[in-house]
């Protein structure tokens, strides 16, 4: 598995120059280097576990967990998502010094984790 650090085609989400949009990707870089960066354990592994707001990419919400056990997880906190999808929290991610393992097909690997595929999860660790 590749993991993906935004070498190839990262930086803000399309419209980010604009005012407004330019602040919500800044908060979300922000929020995103806080709330994971304070989970995240020395050499280890955060999920962001998002849920979906609508049919496409739309987030309603996304929660930063830890293992604490081999059979237990903790929440370490929420990022403030706003009207962000998953490429842009993808994209945050990359921004703020994370990876995230890749697909065989190059794409993030989110795994469902929720029935009904509104919820998923990405394994986020830092870069390098």
């Amino acid at each position: 598995m590749r993991a993906w650090n935004g070498d190839s085609a990262g930086g803000a989400p399309a419209g980010a120059d604009d005012a407004a949009p330019g602040r919500r990707w800044t908060r979300l870089v922000q929020d995103v280097t806080a709330v994971v960066g304070e989970a995240m354990p020395p050499g280890g592994v955060v999920t962001v576990r998002v849920t979906l707001a609508d049919t496409r990419s739309s987030l309603a919400s996304c929660e930063v967990w830890v293992a604490t056990s081999a059979t237990s997880w903790a929440s370490r906190g929420a990022i403030d998502v706003g009207a962000a999808s998953m490429v842009d929290l993808e994209r945050a991610l990359v921004a703020a010094g994370f990876t995230f393992l890749l697909t065989a097909d190059s794409r993030p690997r989110w795994r469902v984790d929720r029935n009904g595929g509104t919820t998923y999860a990405l394994d986020v660790l830092r870069t390098g």
